[in-house]
Formats: C-alpha cells, sequence, structure tokens
C-alpha cells in the first residue's frame, strides 16, 4: 500500500514508461469515499470541494509547468505531491497513481515531458467530470 493507506503503487519505476491511462484505470474512484462524502455533507458541497480541487489543481499544474521548464526537480515533486493529496481527498484514485507515478520520479530526477504533462492535465478533468457524474449518483 501506498504512504496514503489506499495501494496507490502500481510497481513501476520512477525510469518506466508510462503506461497509457486507460490501461491504467485512470478515472478509478473510490466510490466508497464519494458516498461517505455527499451522506456526510451534501452533494452541493461535495461540488463545491471537486471546483476547489479544479482551481487548486489547476494553480499547481501551473507551477508544474515552470518547474518543468526550470529543471526543477524538487518543485515538480511538491505540485505533483499537492494535486495528488487533493485528489486523494476526494477519491480520484486513478488520477492519484499517476500523479504518484511522476511525483517519484521527480524525486528520483526525473521530469515529466509535454505529452505526460498534457495527459495529466487531460487525465485530471476527465477524473473531474467522473466524479461529478458519481456524486450525482450518489445523492439520488
Amino acid at each position: 500500500m501506498g504512504e496514503s493507506g489506499i495501494g496507490l503503487e502500481n510497481g513501476a519505476g520512477p525510469g518506466a514508461a508510462m503506461a497509457p491511462p486507460q490501461q491504467r484505470g485512470a478515472t478509478e474512484l473510490d466510490r466508497e469515499l464519494i458516498g461517505e462524502l455527499v451522506e456526510s455533507y451534501g452533494v452541493e458541497l461535495v461540488g463545491e470541494l471537486s471546483a476547489s480541487l479544479r482551481a487548486e489543481a489547476a494553480e499547481d499544474l501551473a507551477r508544474l509547468d515552470a518547474a518543468i521548464a526550470g529543471g526543477d526537480v524538487a518543485e515538480a515533486a511538491r505540485r505533483l505531491h499537492s494535486v495528488r493529496g487533493a485528489a486523494l481527498n476526494l477519491g480520484c484514485l486513478g488520477f492519484a497513481r499517476c500523479a504518484q507515478h511522476w511525483e517519484k520520479a521527480a524525486e528520483a530526477g526525473r521530469l515529466p515531458g509535454l505529452e505526460e504533462r498534457c495527459m495529466l492535465g487531460a487525465l485530471l478533468e476527465v477524473s473531474l467530470a467522473e466524479l461529478e457524474r458519481v456524486t450525482a449518483l450518489a445523492a439520488a
């Protein structure tokens, strides 16, 4: 299991090529957690948290872009860690797995390239859309 206790490790080391998202459960969500959030806080607040994640992740990913451009692996790892943690708080397991992969790679001195960074941003959007869909279903 990963440091979060939910088994994020996928066995691929930082030097390994990233598998395409469709092969990695990229939009996997922790439906139990989402159900608990909706039950405890209501669908409206979960929606607000999702919007907050989108905004905060956009900032983190912009800072990640700057870190990549500047070759700053430590800052890249911090940004990836931040966005991963925020995604985990809302149950976005697939996205968190992908971010963790690149966080570990950055910690090992390897930055994501443009293709991987674009994929990470797209994956976040798909994950958030799926989160919104599942949240609505959990509220029904």
